[in-house]
């Protein structure tokens, strides 16, 4: 028993490394257009992968992006931030862990 839970962790670690390195040989979010953005997400939506998966891959297009506090707001028509609701060409904390996770379990 022990031995296959050891052979799982294992695995998952191989196959997180080498997805990551896979990942982080691609150009970044922050430097692709809104067109090369959208065929990514698409073709991660075409995966069987679990969600698990699609965040070891998804978490390294977001790798050498510009950190920025405010990154993010409530859209055009809020009172108070007025930054995008999405914003890929800088990141802090908190929108990298909802912008990964967000698009890992997307369908679309």
């Amino acid at each position: 028993m022990k031995k296959n839970k050891r052979r799982t962790i294992f695995l998952f670690i191989i196959f997180s490394v080498v997805t990551g390195l896979q990942a982080q040989n691609v150009k970044p979010f922050y430097e692709m257009s809104r067109k090369e953005i959208d065929e990514v997400i698409r073709d991660l939506s075409r995966k069987q992968w679990t969600p698990a998966q699609k965040i070891n891959y998804i978490s390294g297009y977001f790798l050498g992006t510009p950190y920025h506090l405010t990154c993010v707001g409530d859209g055009p028509y809020a009172l108070y931030e007025t930054m995008p609701l999405v914003n890929f060409k800088e990141t802090n904390c908190m929108a990298f862990c909802e912008h990964v996770l967000a698009l890992s379990i997307s369908d679309n």
